[in-house]
């Protein structure tokens, strides 16, 4: 029986960002994902695109594993008005100078308004956390960060980014209600909160490396605001403030201009934004490689994980190498050259293996000899004793 498809562009439920419409919101989870997941190859063979949400889930807490993955990303800068926990992101006015925060009030649709905090930075404050910043020259390639790429079919694109088992997140898109086609740019904090009933497909795969950072450290710099809003929780029983997880960096240099950027050097737009990021610059059939018929498959890319979970560089270099070369440009291939010869040796090349090798000879020469002195020994009593 032919299952039913999902036609997004008249679908009417609020998922549709996510790429579910009412039919398969109706469909047992492993239905969802046999219709919805499936894909074809170019040798026109079936395989399953790995669905973002319910990849870094089995990743965070273990295959078939419940647990709340929104929690669990956080955004790739620190924001300067939290305190304790990062993960509970609770509003901490007190650690920030009063002048910098105003009080918006933002209208509703459905009526009434809503406060809208504005934090405006000094220059250089908003940077790319220390601990990413710094694992990525860590001496062993298997322990730095991996990035990946993930589309819907709204169609948007953001980017993840996994170390020591968390997951960070950033995007890009616009920040305000404007009927024009062109809109106030935006960076936003936490991009795509995935369900793992979501439709968000990897589509690329890479190592962090430090043009990478040096790219998103640059937006980072451009950053003039940071919206967000502030509401009401109860954590362990005491009711506190809030900052809601989607927050907006204003990036006033980065107008979005939708599809038109495609074509305009001046606009853009959260595809363009993020392969500037990653790549430097776009493919130039980058549109067809986030298309809706695009995604690794859920078995390669656990593959890959094993590869790198235990350590075996080859393997997982190989996998990366077939994930990055429809990406590839002139800029990112240059790139991907010049970070794979500042490696350290594997395995610490040839000099640590004839030292290992003289190693063994001389440890069985001890043993050897030991056991000489001890049959001459035993002669002699004999000899001795008759």
């Amino acid at each position: 029986m032919e299952h039913p498809k999902c036609i997004i562009e008249l679908c009417k439920n609020d998922a549709v960002q996510y790429g579910l419409c009412e039919i398969h919101l109706r469909l047992p989870l492993r239905q969802h994902f046999q219709t919805h997941a499936l894909r074809f190859n170019k040798a026109g063979n079936q395989y399953m695109a790995s669905m973002a949400g319910r990849f870094f889930s089995s990743i965070i807490f273990g295959p078939g594993k419940p647990g709340e993955l929104g929690k669990r990303i956080l955004p790739v800068a620190k924001l300067p008005f939290t305190s304790g926990p990062e993960n509970d992101f609770i509003y901490d006015p007190r650690v920030v100078d009063p002048a910098k925060i105003q009080i918006e009030l933002e209208p509703l649709e459905g009526g009434g308004v809503v406060p809208l905090h504005v934090y405006t930075l000094s220059q250089g404050e908003l940077r790319v956390r220390d601990e990413i910043a710094q694992a990525i020259f860590r001496p062993k390639m298997l322990e730095r960060p991996i990035v990946f790429m993930v589309v819907t079919n709204q169609p948007h694109t953001g980017i993840y980014i996994w170390l020591d088992g968390h997951l960070y997140s950033f995007g890009y898109g616009y920040s305000d209600d404007a009927t024009g086609p062109i809109k106030r740019g935006s960076i936003y904090s936490i991009d795509l909160l995935l369900r793992t009933d979501a439709e968000a497909r990897i589509v690329w795969v890479g190592m962090l490396t430090p043009y990478i950072i040096q790219r998103l450290q640059e937006e980072l710099n451009k950053v003039t605001q940071i919206e967000f809003f502030v509401e009401k929780d109860d954590l362990d029983g005491v009711e506190v403030d809030v900052v809601d997880r989607e927050t907006d960096f204003i990036i006033p240099d980065r107008p979005y201009g939708g599809f038109a950027a495609d074509t305009d050097a001046m606009l853009w737009n959260c595809t363009k934004w993020s392969m500037h990021i990653l790549f430097g610059s776009e493919p130039a059939n980058f549109r067809e490689l986030v298309g809706r018929d695009r995604g690794i498959s859920e078995k390669f890319l656990l593959h890959m994980m094993r590869a790198y979970q235990a350590n075996q560089v080859m393997d997982f270099l190989t996998i990366l190498a077939v994930f990055n070369q429809p990406f590839a440009t002139a800029q990112s291939t240059a790139e991907w050259a010049e970070y794979l010869k500042h490696l350290p040796p594997r395995g610490g090349g040839r000099k640590r293996l004839l030292n290992t090798r003289n190693r063994i000879k001389r440890k069985f020469a001890r043993k050897t000899n030991k056991t000489r002195k001890s049959i001459m020994r035993r002669r002699t009593k004999n000899t001795k004793k008759n």
